[in-house]
């Protein structure tokens, strides 16, 4: 699901394919579940971190988690380069060149 949701992406945002950042990452987590247990855990830790914050008061969430220093990114990159070391990762390139044909 996730990896078809990418391509899309990828496709229909070719000029900034930053903009598929979040359905990498939640691709990543898929594939890394098994492959990378201990950095998926900490992704997932540091996530549902977010989600509590988030349940609790929704305002002005981005500007909390920056004071807090809670943006998930080192555990997402430590994930990534986790699943790059078993040539798992990275997925928009393949995606990109798929959604070209």
């Amino acid at each position: 699901m996730y990896r078809r949701a990418l391509q899309s992406c990828v496709k229909a945002n070719a000029q900034d394919p930053s903009a598929c950042n979040r359905l990498d990452t939640r691709l990543a987590e898929c594939y890394a579940e098994d492959v990378c247990p201990l950095e998926t855990a900490a992704f997932q830790t540091c996530y549902h971190k977010v989600g509590t914050l988030a349940e609790k008061d929704p305002g002005d969430l981005k500007g909390r988690l920056k004071e807090r220093g809670i943006d998930c990114e080192a555990e997402a990159t430590a994930m990534k380069r986790c699943l790059r070391d078993y040539k798992l990762y990275p997925f928009a390139l393949d995606a990109a060149k798929k959604a070209s044909k």
